[in-house]
């Protein structure tokens, strides 16, 4: 039995362990992943001294490690840390391996639970008579990097009548845990024994099993076929040709099947993720659309049509021969990327991607002449991608214009460098930002043009500017949409103004606050005549110091006209002492409360200097 090592155990906490019917997985972690803007991508070459690679895939939770599945029948392991092979294999089944033309190691995927069980399992053409066998193995006990060669339980063999048409691809589903196997329609040409149809053959299908149950496996009891005697068990879909790549969105878990045409068409089959299965291709019947052979009686399963046909011949835009099936791109460093489907063609040398929108593909892109234009040689037979446990993505290729050991490994970048987010900056005038209302106006000048795009001036940027705080109605912005605005300011108050600063891709935003001043020539407390923003004996005394004494005349010389009558005289100061010592009536106030402005300034006692008053 696998037991887990000591030093694994410190990692058990933080990784999510799969079981048949949880959820498909939650979003990666992209705190921190430099992002690059737009769909344009190229290849990165990490390798050419592959020989024909055809898999690649990570194990679940291993940030560190990538595995690529080379078809003579290695498994060899890429240090993400400087990418680069290690020297040992991690599993080297050359001597188990019937290799040539369609035939070999094929597919390879990781126990969800892989964590704590170290099961993978792959799929393979047997040496000797090329039968099709889907075994588990286990990792060594002693060395993470090295799996244990002789812990193979075969799981499941099917005859092969031709060499070809072998499919190969095996994956869980990121929905219930099972595990996924692609079979061909046992080759040849036009599926000459009508397999894709047959519903007692499991060529030409697309199998599901539990791994975890029974013996070798368990056919899990909602297979759509358990209740019908004339069909095989673990046939999850029929109708299929050559499947030789599959998928799972890791994010919905929806399936994507890139299935290999005849002479007409090329096709992608689209299972969503709440599929009970049960679908039925059309092969040979049809071959994606386009009827191939009508006289073929159609075997069980509901007919549906493929999500996406790619015609064999010119004019077409994408025009193939041998689809090569990929990923929905859910990683981190190509977020415009996101949710995009790419694939590829194995004799044409495409690559391209599309997006599903309530199940009908949109936004078709060719993205082949920017990638040949970035390696020297070009790719040449593409046969697989993969992703990382990060999301990033890969693509391998065979290139018979090169030597057999001379396959490539490639990591799908961003054409454009990466994206940086903006930074807002305001600079004011006046600074600091203070304005007063004379004549009820005021103006401030704010000024975005310091702000940058964050990558060296090389995106445009575009400005927006919006009052968030303050008086409603207190002002108005020139400019709304210019690096800088004069903004006219019409009531006192404290306003915020917000910058916002886009680069087309992220958006920074920064705000600045306005302090609004009332005009203090309108502004008083009346009974305050020394201006001390107190009403008490002293206002009095000044009065009377004014009218007796010569005291300068305060230049709101309203603040003394203490019973309003238009006068500042004696009475005045005998109205300010009653209120003050014997229960008289406050002096008049101005405006709001005792302070304010003078409403009408009909008695030449205006205030037409700063007269404290708050």
């Amino acid at each position: 039995m696998f037991q887990l090592r000591p030093a694994v155990l410190g990692a058990l906490a933080a990784i999510l362990l799969a079981s048949p019917n949880r959820s498909a997985a939650d979003p990666i972690d992209c705190e921190g992943v430099q992002t690059a803007p737009g769909v344009g991508i190229e290849l990165q070459l990490l390798s050419s001294t592959l020989s024909a690679p055809v898999d690649v895939q990570h194990a679940p939770s291993d940030d560190d490690r990538l595995f690529v599945v080379e078809q003579v029948g290695r498994i060899r392991l890429l240090d993400l840390s400087n990418d680069t092979f290690l020297r040992t294999p991690f599993l080297d089944l050359t001597d188990d391996v019937n290799y040539g033309g369609e035939r070999g190691l094929l597919g390879l995927a990781f126990h969800p639970n892989y964590a704590t069980n170290g099961e993978f399992f792959v799929h393979y053409s047997r040496d000797g008579d090329g039968d099709t066998t889907v075994s588990r193995f286990r990792v060594s006990e002693a060395d993470p990097n090295v799996a244990n060669a002789t812990s193979e339980e075969v799981l499941l063999r099917v005859n092969q009548p031709f060499g070809n048409h072998n499919g190969g691809q095996i994956a869980f589903s990121p929905v219930d845990g099972y595990l996924y196997i692609a079979l061909g329609d046992g080759g040849s040409g036009g599926d000459p024994d009508n397999y894709g149809q047959n519903p007692r053959s499991l060529l030409g299908k697309m199998l599901r099993i539990d791994v975890d149950s029974g013996s070798p496996y368990a056919v899990p009891a909602d297979n759509p076929f358990v209740d019908d005697p004339n069909t095989r068990d673990e046939i999850w879909a029929l109708g299929l040709r050559n499947p030789w790549r599959f998928s799972f969105d890791s994010l919905s878990g929806d399936m994507y099947i890139a299935d290999v045409g005849q002479n007409k068409f090329e096709e992608i089959d689209y299972q969503p993720a709440d599929s009970t299965g049960g679908e039925n291709y059309g092969w040979r019947v049809l071959e994606a659309t386009d009827s191939f052979n009508p006289g073929t009686a159609w075997g069980p399963g509901v007919r549906t049509a493929p999500l996406y046909e790619i015609p064999q011949d010119p004019p077409a835009t994408l025009y193939g021969e041998s689809v090569t099936g990929g990923y929905v791109y859910r990683g981190c460093a190509l977020p415009d990327f996101q949710g995009r489907y790419i694939f590829a063609d194995y004799d044409n040398d495409w690559v391209a991607s599309f997006r599903v929108v309530d199940g009908q593909v949109t936004d078709i892109v060719n993205h082949t002449s920017v990638m040949n234009a970035s390696i020297p040689g070009e790719i040449n037979r593409p046969t697989s991608f993969g992703v990382d446990a990060r999301g990033n993505m890969y693509l391998v290729d065979h290139n018979e214009r090169r030597p057999v050991n001379d396959g490539r490994l490639y990591r799908i970048v961003s054409t454009n460098p990466p994206n940086d987010p903006p930074t807002a900056r305001v600079t004011t005038t006046p600074d600091p930002a203070e304005v007063t209302l004379w004549d009820d106006e005021g103006e401030v000048t704010l000024d975005g043009t310091s702000s940058d795009d964050g990558d060296g001036g090389t995106q445009e940027l575009t400005y927006s500017w919006e009052q968030v705080a303050g008086p409603e109605g207190g002002s108005e912005i020139a400019r709304e949409g210019k690096e800088s605005t004069i903004v006219r300011l019409t009531i006192p108050g404290s306003y915020t103004f917000r910058l916002t600063v886009d680069d087309g891709f992220e958006k920074a935003m920064v705000d600045v606050d306005v302090e609004a001043l009332p005009d203090p020539r309108t502004l008083f407390r009346r009974g305050d005549s020394n201006i001390d923003q107190h009403i008490d004996i002293s206002d009095g005394t000044y009065i009377l110091g004014m009218l007796f004494r010569g005291f300068p005349v305060p230049s709101c010389e309203d603040t003394m006209d203490i019973n309003d009558t238009g006068d500042v005289d004696l009475s005045d100061a005998v109205y300010l002492f009653s209120y003050l010592f014997t229960g008289g009536a406050r002096p008049a106030p101005p405006g709001a409360v005792d302070c304010g402005r003078d409403p009408t300034d009909d008695d030449g006692l205006g205030c037409d200097s700063y007269a404290p008053c708050d």
